[in-house]
């Protein structure tokens, strides 16, 4: 959190690193490419519309060092992080090692960013894709509530109700 070795060469071996995995994860295996297609068919203005890796190649080709520089600096910072401790250990060398590792770094006030409200979904979706797969398939996806709406965990269960 406290710097990036921010170089051209970097950018480069990361960038093949993340279109490998894009490549591997999304494009060479049967229904890899389901979530590119069935996300935007299921959002049309909110960010979940996009997987966090990219929708497509070209925009991890096309991200530059200072966009990765800009993201680096707005988003990489103690108070847009959380800390995970597990195991057997002990709460004040726990709490030393914490201080003595990340003790230094600044606060930065992370202001959030308001999601665009998904409309309602009014109208029938659906895609048909054609490709060379070992079975047919078939995917369905449904909006629900919020998570913290009382009917949440009954429209998780009934999607139909």
């Amino acid at each position: 959190m406290l710097s990036l070795a921010f170089s051209e060469k970097s950018l480069e071996v990361q960038r093949s690193v993340v279109i490998e995995e894009f490549k591997q994860r999304y494009l060479n295996q049967p229904y890899g490419d389901v979530w590119l297609l069935l996300r935007p068919l299921a959002y049309k203005v909110h960010p979940y519309q996009w997987a966090t890796i990219g929708k497509e190649v070209s925009h991890i080709e096309n991200a530059t060092l200072e966009d990765v520089r800009d993201f680096f600096f707005r988003f990489y910072c103690p108070d847009n992080a959380i800390m995970t401790i597990a195991g057997n250990v002990k709460s004040e060398e726990t709490f030393a090692l914490a201080e003595k590792w990340f003790g230094e770094i600044k606060r930065k006030f992370v202001p959030s960013s308001p999601y665009p409200v998904e409309p309602r979904q009014e109208e029938y979706r659906e895609l048909t894709v054609h490709r060379d797969i070992p079975y047919d398939s078939v995917y369905r996806a449904y909006h629900c509530c919020s998570r913290l709406d009382p009917d949440f965990m009954p429209s998780i269960y009934y999607p139909m109700c």
